[in-house]
């Protein structure tokens, strides 16, 4: 049913959050395209594997045409041996794997550290589909690059892994607008720091970063 979301893999405090927002983001999912769609998130907390792995049943009752999104921030440790494998049981019941990461500073913010993180993605059978600009939340200002330095960072992605799928680099615009293709002819830097952002519907929004 279009009003399935599993969240997988959050801290306490964060589950409660997501419990709040679990009927609004299946309303969004499910006006998406229409149809039944199920939404998997799947945090990066070292016991996700194991309520990944209990999951099982579940997964394979969605089917083919459901997704799950994998916020891993590196590769490093994270894809451990069961963590392997319950991304194997995901992908076996017909889910497709896509990665959604989040840029940090000091964390992820070079090329060598990123392109380890796509090139396991891709080793284990998950697309590289979103690199997020980190958002305006509070108390969070020290982990946010500058949205130039993203920019840069992907170029560099290119030149090391040419040909090799890469993850979209975009920032969600305050307000709910839209995701934003931040390394594309919708993001303009005015100045320094200053852009103008074009959303899905054409429409321009400045945004210092």
């Amino acid at each position: 049913h279009p009003t399935d979301l599993l969240d997988i893999g959050f801290a306490p405090a964060q589950r409660r959050r997501q419990r709040q927002r679990r009927g609004r983001q299946a309303r969004v999912l499910a006006g998406e395209e229409g149809g039944d769609k199920v939404e998997i998130r799947v945090g990066d907390q070292p016991y996700v594997v194991v309520r990944l792995q209990t999951q099982g049943q579940q997964a394979r009752r969605h089917g083919p045409g459901a997704f799950a999104k994998l916020g891993i921030r590196h590769g490093g440790d994270q894809f451990t041996a069961q963590a392997i494998e319950a991304l194997k049981r995901i992908s076996d019941a017909g889910i497709s794997l896509l990665s959604q990461s989040v840029l940090l500073k000091g964390v992820n913010d070079d090329a060598k550290t990123l392109s380890e993180l796509v090139a396991a993605f891709l080793r284990h059978g998950v697309q590289p589909y979103y690199l997020h600009h980190g958002d305006l939340a509070p108390g969070t200002s020290h982990f946010r690059t500058s949205i130039r330095d993203g920019i840069n960072l992907m170029a560099a992605l290119r030149d090391r892994l040419p040909a090799t799928p890469l993850p979209t680099y975009v920032l969600d615009l305050p307000g709910g607008f839209s995701k934003v293709n931040l390394d594309s002819e919708n993001a303009v830097e005015t100045k320094p720091g200053q852009w103008r952002l074009q959303d899905e519907a054409g429409r321009w929004h400045d945004y210092e970063g």
